[in-house]
């Protein structure tokens, strides 16, 4: 151990048992031992730790969780303020609106507390498939527990990641998540907005349609089979009548009588297997405006009338 100096006293003259202890610090510091590169995933850069319990799983260092409650919510009385604990499960499909965490310093057993980062720069596990090529975003993957998966938007902005080796489901990662990631923590939630199941089916919420001036209300559509293209508003008038057909929410080609609401990317592997989906859609309101002779007047201009 090398004792600090002291004012006024003379350095060691001894270079070997002064200078040598430093270099061999330093060195330490930067081997591919350190703690800060080991394969247990240590976060090392922190702005908000809290508390956090699992009830029923377990959750390694570097696994992403989700907040689901406030363990002692009841002792927040508005005279006492303790320090607040909160509750983290598995992240599970259609968990997108829950704040994420990064479990820190040593596993969490079920039943036990440990303590996670909900806002800063975390090391992570980021699955190396099924996810947007090329992207610097990453939202928690619910079918690998306590990994991320790269996304056109995501809470978390990936700054590193470690080399693809095909023989890894995932590689480790450094991430920045919370209020100061920079990220793009938005989605959109508006009319006709698309989900996406486990099996690849769609979901399209009801939204709103604008038909040659009539404001109608368009049914969801819980049951679309995903393919790349567009997901269409479509109703059309029944030839000679004067009816429209019921509006619905379909993949169509958009057109006069079909108002694209989505469109929907696919990746596939090389068995023809999707792999994954991606929705883009803006905030809008479907418009549909046809027009169709009036069979009176083509009889009229037939009879010469």
């Amino acid at each position: 151990m090398i004792e600090p100096l002291k004012a006024g006293s003379a350095l060691p003259t001894s270079v070997s048992k002064f200078w040598n202890p430093i270099i061999g610090a330093a060195n330490k510091v930067n081997a591919p031992g350190d703690p800060m590169f080991k394969t247990e995933v240590k976060p090392f850069v922190h702005l908000s730790v809290v508390e956090v319990f699992s009830q029923e799983k377990d959750f390694d260092v570097g696994d992403v969780v989700a907040i689901y409650g406030l363990v002692n919510a009841t002792s927040f009385d508005g005279n006492s303020f303790p320090k607040p604990v909160f509750e983290v499960d598995a992240v599970a499909a259609g968990d997108e609106d829950k704040v994420f965490c990064v479990v820190i310093d040593k596993p969490i057993h079920a039943g036990e507390f440990g303590r996670a980062v909900v806002s800063g720069v975390a090391a992570v596990k980021l699955i190396q498939y099924g996810g947007v090529a090329d992207s610097d975003y990453a939202v928690p993957d619910p079918h690998a527990a306590g990994c991320l998966k790269t996304a056109e938007t995501g809470p978390f902005r990936v700054l590193w990641k470690g080399e693809v080796s095909m023989e890894a489901i995932y590689v480790y990662a450094i991430v920045i998540f919370g209020a100061d990631s920079g990220g793009k923590r938005y989605e959109y939630n508006g009319p006709f907005k698309v989900t996406v199941s486990e099996d690849w089916t769609l979901a399209a919420a009801a939204g709103f349609l604008n038909r040659n001036g009539d404001f109608l209300t368009v049914p969801e559509n819980k049951a679309i089979t995903a393919e790349t293209g567009y997901l269409c508003v479509c109703s059309s008038i029944v030839d000679k009548t004067e009816t429209w057909t019921k509006p619905t929410i379909k993949f169509a080609t958009p057109g006069a009588t079909a108002y694209p609401v989505a469109y929907i990317a696919c990746v596939k592997d090389e068995t023809g297997k999707i792999k994954s989906v991606t929705v883009t859609q803006p905030l809008i309101v479907a418009q549909i405006t046809q027009t169709k002779d009036c069979p009176v007047a083509v009889t009229a201009a037939e009879s010469g009338n």
